[in-house]
């Protein structure tokens, strides 16, 4: 049986020539081969498998250096790469199997040679200077393939998706980029050339290089490949004949061998067909025109020629002054039309040459012939003798054929009545005409490459690209900023679909039609561009507000990276879709300063502990969070959260043991202390009840929410409530701001379920507009009939009550001491010493106004000031034999001690407690650094100092060294007698000469107080995905919260651009990869 594959390797280009002498013997032999020739021919293998023929459009494109090279054509079937190491290999494409499944087990088994640490990727790294989320974009480029889904890559994931590349690559047919090709250097254990077209582009360093094998030789050659080349194999990075691409850009689709012409002279007349430069520059020619719309020739040495362009065109093309040409007469254009597209550079100079053969004489044609006046001022005008009339020169040479109109083109204008003139003129409507102002440009820069002023052929191409490119980043940049001032605002982009006008009327596309308006480029791109082109679409949109949220998020876990110890805060609420969304912030100090920033939003599938744990965890990591620098956790106190045993935080603690630190939202904490002192004071508590229905009441009714309006329109009497203010520490202020403000309020609020402290405000209210409020009821009462009436008097009979007086009056008292702590425990740089040292201070501001005698008289005054506005006296209720349900002070207690006993000292008394409770007096272990600070150093205690250092001690960069650091600190700062706080300790702290300290104090600082950051992005949640915008995905809804929250961000709207751009198959050219 004959090895075709043998008989191929060793018979290679076999050819005899004819007239050959050849004896016997010879004659025996060849009869043998011919023979096996008719067996292969039966086979349907070819006898000769044909020479190796040159890739035209690659011997254009090949750079000058390049040019002692020949461009061998190779298959372009999904193996070109394997196809052309092949051919430079042993002659033929027979090996490309056996090189693709040598590149995969490369990839495959080795894919961590072929990440960051490769010598090409290193190189082209340094040369560029490259950041991180470079790096990240350039892999995205180097593994992107048109077959596959866009990929999830990051600085970790890289050697994964080189082995799932490396599995793929296994499949036939499946394109190739610079990674294979290190990867089959690799394989055959010889360096490998890459050489790339003289195209701008980021990445051209990198595929126009020399690969080295990154490790050993693992392909061996089959038996039957005796004749294996030596030389180094290079590859050219090129295109498969076809150059209608989209933006005139260029994007490699082949790859062909280069051969020396040196080595194989003796292949040019058999293995190698070398068609000469004239036949080569009109095979390119056609292709070159259909690709950048005109035929622009290679400029000539020394050369000038005389040829006037029409000056009827545009601004942009007019030429006074024709470039000179010594060229030949213009011929007789009827005798060219048949090959009008195929005309040589020299045909073309002739035609556009004003040396003009003329006749003697025109002949008429209806007593009408040509002026040659004409030409004067339509200078394009050639007069053809043999047919009686005139061509276009511009338009003969460089219009393309399929017009609808071929006069002046491929049939000569006759018609001289109708030649000029204002409404008929054939001439000047011509001159005006799109085709002619197009084949006149053309012309110009086909003139002005000989003369000198355009640049070559190459250059133009640069040229043309870069400005293609630049207006291609200059349209998408201003819709994205369209998309991000809409965003930052909390404005929907979409709208409501117009069925008939078969259009979307949205807030983007009318705010991006107005900036059109402002901007040529944009107009023109919305105008002329296809539909499926014009990147407005909502999937452009999605893609591009993940994007910037993606940026977004990305900028703010750089600066966290930047930062030695960093907090996590999540929180979770149900979204208008009834989806559980939890919000996740981080807490982290950069350059001395406290940051709290939401990152975004998480969908839970399930609210147990296991489920939050885990997609808290991983998406922590898809977010590229350095997790060893995790410290802190806030969450709220619920069980599933704060649970010791198995709730989130103690799994994460399991997890992640260096992130043990575990804080209790202090303002939910305070928000308890509220809520748990009003329920635990009957009259209290009923009174809270009784004034939510009295608001509700109001505001479930337009027409009784008009009564009252129209009541509380007269400013109440804030003077009467301030007479007897209490004087406590600067509180009267605060309380006359309070009194102010709720003096200027039109409607009674609403009491918040969540916030507690935000109760004061509607009690303010009360208080100030007490008789205005009594007075609707009455009209409500007068006007109205039935349950409306009835609910009016029950409410009028307890507002009568001075009880009821005297419970709101103490209760607005107490907290209006609390609400301060409330907002300072909200702040961002608020810190765990503070909240702790500010609590302090309240329960000792509490226990000084309970040791007061005075303090609830002025309370009792003001309450009687408001009962006598509504004729109320003050009494104390009925005192019952048997008090089990009542308040038990005593009946021969006075009125003002009954409410005193009964009411302001048990409410009083129980903030105090739970004050104390939930915030405790004595600091833990974490908070015992505080010592260090200036001020407090007589309770830094050997002890103390030794806690301090095992606490602290996987987070102390110089351990050993504390000791004398402390000692040093404290001789420093011994004359620092007043306390600091822990800000302004860590601020005079040098991180270079205490760094251990420095580590104590920041990562105290970096443990969060609350999760109010969480709950402010609740707020942006709540605007954003309204009941309109219920269907908003994940993706989107977080872009567009990113954009709201942080609007105050700087955005590169280039590197957004830049990102979006990376997956590298977009139809719109922007050369970021």
């Amino acid at each position: 049986m004959v090895d075709i594959v043998t008989y191929r390797a060793r018979i290679g280009c076999f050819s005899t020539k004819s007239g050959f002498a050849m004896d016997l013997e010879t004659l025996r032999v060849v009869g043998v081969v011919g023979f096996i020739g008719i067996l292969l021919f039966l086979a349907g293998v070819e006898l000769n498998p044909g020479p190796i023929e040159v890739d035209d459009l690659s011997m254009v494109l090949l750079p000058e250096k390049w040019s002692g090279h020949i461009a061998a054509k190779s298959t372009g079937n999904g193996n070109c790469l394997y196809n052309s190491c092949s051919l430079a290999l042993c002659g033929d494409e027979t090996l490309a199997p056996n090189l693709r499944h040598a590149v995969a087990q490369e990839l495959h088994s080795n894919a961590s040679r072929y990440g960051q640490d490769h010598p090409s990727i290193k190189r082209i790294v340094q040369e560029q200077n490259m950041s991180l989320s470079d790096v990240v974009i350039l892999f995205q480029s180097v593994l992107s393939n048109p077959d596959d889904e866009p990929m999830s890559l990051t600085l970790e994931n890289i050697s994964e998706c080189i082995h799932a590349e490396g599995l793929k690559t296994y499949n036939d047919k499946r394109w190739a980029s610079i990674l294979h090709v290190m990867a089959l250097s690799t394989a055959l254990g010889r360096e490998a050339r890459s050489v790339y077209p003289d195209v701008p582009w980021n990445y051209r360093g990198l595929y126009n290089t020399i690969v080295q094998p990154a490790g050993d030789k693992s392909f061996n050659f089959p038996e039957q490949y005796e004749t294996i080349s030596k030389e180094t194999i290079i590859i050219f990075w090129t295109r498969d004949g076809n150059m209608s691409q989209t933006d005139h850009m260029f994007v490699p689709n082949h790859i062909v061998p280069l051969f020396t012409k040196e080595a194989h002279a003796d292949k040019e007349k058999s293995d190698v067909e070398i068609v000469s430069t004239s036949t080569k520059k009109r095979k390119i020619q056609h292709k070159l025109d259909s690709y950048f719309g005109i035929s622009v020739p290679s400029k000539p040495n020394n050369t000038k020629t005389n040829a006037v362009i029409s000056p009827n065109v545009s601004s942009e093309v007019k030429s006074n002054e024709a470039p000179c040409f010594t060229r030949g007469v213009c011929p007789d254009l009827a005798t060219l039309v048949s090959r009008r597209k195929q005309l040589s550079e020299e045909e073309k100079l002739n035609i556009l040459n004003f040396n003009i053969r003329r006749p003697s004489t025109y002949p008429s044609d209806k007593s009408r012939k040509f002026n040659i006046a004409w030409e004067s001022n339509f200078n394009w005008l050639r007069y053809s003798v043999s047919e009686n009339g005139v061509y276009c020169a511009s338009c003969f040479v460089f219009a393309q054929t399929d017009v609808r109109h071929a006069e002046f083109i491929c049939k000569p204008f006759k018609d001289w009545k109708n030649a000029v003139g204002e409404k008929r003129g054939m001439l000047p409507n011509h001159a005006n005409s799109k085709t002619h102002i197009n084949a006149t440009t053309a012309s110009v820069m086909f003139l002005n490459v000989y003369k000198g002023t355009e640049k070559s052929i190459k250059s133009s191409l640069s040229s043309a690209y870069s400005d293609q490119i630049s207006e291609n980043r200059h349209i998408l940049k201003a819709i994205i900023q369209v998309i991000t001032k809409l965003s930052s605002r909390g404005i929907s982009l979409r709208g409501r679909w117009l069925k008939e006008q078969h259009r979307e009327d949205s807030n983007f596309n009318f705010f991006l039609e107005w900036m059109s308006l402002y901007d040529q480029k944009l107009f023109k791109h919305l105008k002329s561009s296809q539909k499926n082109a014009k990147y407005t679409s909502p999937q452009f949109q999605n893609e591009i507000i993940t994007c910037i949220g993606d940026y977004i998020r990305s900028k703010i876990i750089c600066e966290v990276s930047k930062s030695s110890f960093f907090s996590i805060m999540a929180d979770e609420t149900t979204d208008v879709s009834v989806t559980e969304q939890m919000s996740v912030c981080v807490r982290y100090i950069v350059d001395k300063e406290i940051l709290e920033d939401f990152i975004g939003f998480v969908e839970l599938p399930r609210t147990n502990a296991e489920t939050i744990t885990n997609k808290l965890v991983e998406t922590m990591k898809l977010w590229n969070l350095d997790l060893t620098k995790w410290r802190g956790k806030g969450f709220d106190g619920a069980s599933t959260m704060s649970g010791q045993v198995s709730g989130v935080q103690a799994r994460i603690t399991n997890l992640y043991p260096h992130a043990k630190y575990f804080t209790h939202c202090k303002s939910h904490c305070l928000n308890l202390v509220v809520v748990s002192s009003c329920n635990k004071v009957p009259q209290i508590r009923n009174f809270m009840n009784t004034f939510q229905e009295l608001t509700f009441f109001f505001h479930n009714s337009a027409k009784r929410k008009t009564i009252l309006s129209r009541h509380m329109s007269a400013k109440g009497a804030v003077s009467d409530l301030l007479a007897d203010a209490p004087d406590c520490e600067g509180e009267d202020e605060y309380e006359t701001a309070l009194f102010e403000n709720a003096s200027k309020r039109h409607t009674l609020p609403t009491l918040s379920d969540t916030r507690w402290l935000s109760r004061i405000d509607s009690i303010s209210t009360l208080l100030v507009h007490y008789e205005h409020i009594y007075d609707a009821l009455s009209d409500v009462m007068e006007e109205s009939s039935g349950q409306s009436a009835a609910d009016a008097s029950s409410f009028i009979r307890s507002i009568e009550s001075f009880e009821f007086i005297v419970v709101a009056c103490v209760t607005q008292f107490i907290l209006a001491f609390i609400r301060p702590l409330s907002v300072n425990l909200q702040s961002k740089s608020c810190d765990l010493l503070q909240a702790h040292t500010e609590a302090a201070t309240l329960v000792s501001i509490m226990k000084s106004i309970r040791s007061k005698n005075d303090s609830f008289e002025k309370i009792y005054d003001r309450a009687a000031r408001i009962a006598q506005q509504i004729q109320v006296v003050p009494e104390k209720p009925r005192i019952a034999g048997r008090q089990k349900h009542r308040a038990n002070a005593g009946e021969n207690t006075s009125v003002f001690d009954h409410f005193k006993l009964n009411h302001f000292y048990p409410f009083l008394d129980h903030v105090i407690q739970h004050l104390n409770s939930r915030f405790p007096k004595e600091l833990g272990e974490l908070l015992e650094g505080t010592y260090l600070l200036p001020g407090h150093h007589e309770h830094l205690t050997s002890s103390i100092e030794g806690k301090l250092k095992q606490t602290f001690s996987n987070d102390l960069p110089m351990a050993s060294q504390f000791e004398t650091e402390v000692i040093r600190w404290k001789h420093i700062n011994q004359n620092r007698k007043t306390p600091m706080s822990l800000q302004e300790g860590f601020g005079i702290c040098d991180k270079n000469y205490f760094p251990n300290i420095n580590a104590i104090f920041e990562l105290i600082l970096s443990l969060p107080v609350g999760s109010c950051s969480c709950e402010r992005s609740f707020s942006a949640l709540r605007r954003l995905k309204t009941w309109s915008r219920s269907s908003m995905k994940d993706s989107r809804l977080n872009g567009l919260a990113l954009m709201n929250i942080h609007r105050n961000m700087s955005l590169d709207v280039e590197e957004i651009l830049k990102l979006w751009d990376s997956p590298g198959h977009r139809r719109i050219a922007l050369a970021f990869s």
